[in-house]
């Protein structure tokens, strides 16, 4: 009992642990200040000027002009009195921008890779192939994009077509929604008054600085609010695919690089933090010697892996902590010494945050599952994982059996469908569609627009094979397993104790809270079973008493005279009956 008592106390001492840990890293506030930023730069009141809603460059342009540059500067308050002392501030008068805005540009190649088909030349000289790191161009032009000016331009819009690479620029590769990215480019920062802002962005697009070439236009910020002690990375992303769609794409990823403690929180948070190491170096060396104690049995366990993912995921969590302290220190002092007037850009502090952010998060889910082994001795606790247990090899087939069927299907989607349907214009997205047809969240009214004939036809199959028979498959090997653990459960009730019950009769016996009692004999594992596990024809004769005895208390049958007379009938027929068994002991004797 001493035994799983200690092992209970360490496994929910350690859960708390790791909540502490991961929990004092996040803040609700960091919700709030992606909707207020999103609501902020997107503008989605205005119908025409909402960045979600952009479709061409002439889009851009004026939702960068009547939206976005406004907003980085900060005017007067609603009663008309000058702001002060927010020069570097955005317009909401709480978060304040380190250095400046950049917006930088990625193109292709002059004699980008595409090849015009031989009946076209005639009257195609010269066509765009798809953007990629090896196509990228790298030249530095002349305003207007050309080898030399005799025009005399302001040094900010000279340097918007000169080619920056990432060491000028610190940044990183960017994945994007159609492509990736590479880390230079040609690059706008925008520095100066609101009037200065407005006069360069339309000199900018006088001179084309968008055109059939750009494939990504990439605004950065790198904001600081103190209210709430968060830097916040802002990407507002918009690609140019080779067909002349444009797609805008936000990510706005508020982080807090450090916590200024006072002496009891940070004691508080050191000591957790120390409990915590000291709890993964001991499952760590306890995982260790049940490998060399029980070799390849050890592998055969799903509980080894559950440790071992709670054991890779912190040590991998500790190491990047670290980074991530010597990160914000950097990004701390950068800050302080330059006032926050020059440029700091947070992509690399935002790869790491998030690196630690999904380390920690796996690590509370291994942790949770982890407590399921606290319930191995209740087999009516641990009845879902006995239940899979039992039941893997035949969920293993009939999952490699389903999943077959469902590539069929969406291959089948994607061949006759990518070129009505957006959903079914890749394979992922055909797949994502055919999972919301499961879930019965899908309007068929694409399908039905896309063909008239095969949309219906192909979903019906779909339903039928997928949703109908592959689900109740499922149920029934679930169930089969289930009702098989259910009886085997049963059984371990009768021979066994319940001893998770067993220790709180007996610690409330100890504190006097409880008497104790005699439990009654169990009775046998067949009466058990027969009283609790009959089957449906063995039901029957019970549910038809019951229903009889329902109809005869609603309507009954039976009037007081007929029962009356039934009953003087009974009692002649009893005197009757003893009568003759009178004569017959006179005449034997």
């Amino acid at each position: 009992m001493w035994k799983y008592i200690g092992k209970i106390f360490i496994n929910l001492t350690f859960v708390t642990v790791l909540y502490l840990v991961s929990y004092t890293n996040l803040d609700t506030n960091a919700a709030f200040q992606l909707q207020h930023l999103s609501q902020f730069f997107f503008n989605r009141h205005n119908l025409t000027r909402n960045f979600q809603e952009i479709i061409s460059f002439d889009d851009y342009w004026k939702w960068l002009h009547t939206c976005f540059t406004p907003n980085i500067r900060a005017e007067s308050w609603y009663n008309g009195d000058p702001v002060k002392n927010m020069t570097d501030f955005l317009n909401d008068k709480t978060t304040r921008i380190i250095g400046w805005a950049t917006m930088r540009q990625l193109r292709l190649k002059l004699n980008a890779y595409c090849k015009i088909p031989v009946i076209t030349r005639p009257f195609i000289s010269s066509c765009k192939g798809k953007y990629s790191i090896f196509n990228e161009d790298a030249y530095s032009y002349a305003p207007g994009w050309v080898s030399s000016t005799n025009v005399s331009y302001p040094t900010s819009i000279k340097n918007a077509f000169i080619y920056r690479t990432s060491a000028e620029l610190d940044s990183y590769i960017y994945v994007g929604d159609h492509g990736t990215y590479g880390s230079g480019g040609y690059v706008y920062e925008f520095r100066g008054n609101l009037n200065e802002l407005q006069e360069n962005l339309t000199l900018l697009r006088q001179l084309s600085w968008l055109d059939e070439k750009s494939r990504a236009v990439m605004i950065q910020l790198n904001l600081y609010n103190p209210n709430v002690n968060f830097f916040t990375s802002v990407t507002l992303l918009t690609e140019i695919i080779e067909t002349g769609e444009v797609f805008p794409s936000a990510y706005i990823e508020p982080m807090q690089m450090y916590t200024e403690f006072n002496n009891f929180s940070s004691i508080f948070y050191l000591t957790i933090a120390s409990i915590y190491i000291l709890f993964i170096i001991y499952f760590t060396i306890c995982e260790c010697y049940s490998i060399y104690k029980l070799k390849k049995k050890y592998f055969r366990q799903i509980r080894s892996y559950i440790e071992w993912g709670i054991i890779i995921c912190s040590w991998t969590g500790v190491g990047v902590y670290i980074w991530r302290y010597h990160e914000a220190n950097r990004i701390g002092n950068y800050f302080r010494y330059t006032n926050g007037t020059q440029y700091i850009n947070l992509q690399f502090a935002t790869y790491v945050n998030n690196l630690l952010t999904f380390l920690l998060g796996f690590c509370c889910f291994f942790g949770t599952v982890r407590l399921l082994q606290l319930f191995d001795i209740y087999p009516r606790i641990n009845i879902f994982s006995r239940t899979l247990r039992r039941a893997f090899k035949d969920l293993v087939s009939f999952s490699i059996m389903y999943f077959l069927l469902f590539s069929a299907f969406a291959i089948l989607f994607y061949l006759l469908f990518v070129s009505d349907m957006e959903s079914c214009s890749t394979i992922i997205l055909t797949s994502n569609m055919l999972f919301q047809m499961i879930l019965l969240k899908f309007d068929t009214s694409d399908l039905l627009q896309a063909d008239a004939f095969l949309g219906p036809f192909v979903f019906t199959l779909f339903i039928y094979f997928c949703v109908f028979i592959g689900y109740t498959m499922f149920i029934v090997i679930i169930n089969i397993h289930f009702r098989f653990i259910r009886r085997d459960t049963i059984r371990q009730e009768l021979h066994s104790p319940n001893i998770p019950l067993f220790i709180i009769k007996d610690i409330a016996k100890r504190l006097g809270f409880k008497k104790a009692t005699v439990t009654p004999l169990p009775q046998p594992i067949s009466v058990v079973i027969q009283l609790k596990h009959k089957t449906p024809v063995e039901q029957l004769p019970d549910k038809f008493k019951k229903l009889i005895i329902a109809i005869d208390k609603i309507y009954p049958t039976h009037t007081e005279s007929d029962i009356t007379e039934n009953n003087q009938i009974t009692t002649m027929s009893n005197f009757n009956t003893q009568r003759k068994r009178r004569r017959k002991r006179h005449i034997i004797y």
